[in-house]
């Protein structure tokens, strides 16, 4: 396991969702569901390592739910 793998860990652990951590990075969640499985790796692992940080400081961890906002037609 890898130091982005644990990092995950810890935050699921916590409860927060592959979604929601997605989400907070402004990426796609099969990224980041990648880096967790281990297939794929950022392309700089430091700076992911240091955001994924980031959100493991936090006190407030987001809903376990997450919607996409429809479209207004």
């Amino acid at each position: 396991m890898n130091d982005i793998q644990e990092v995950l860990s810890r935050l699921q652990a916590k409860g927060w969702t592959v979604a929601a951590i997605a989400d907070d990075l402004g990426l796609k969640r099969v990224t980041v569901a990648r880096w967790k499985i281990g297939v794929h790796y950022p392309a700089n692992p430091s700076i992911a390592k240091q955001a994924l940080k980031q959100l493991d400081a936090r006190k407030r961890i987001p809903k376990r739910k997450r919607y996409k906002q429809r479209r207004s037609s």
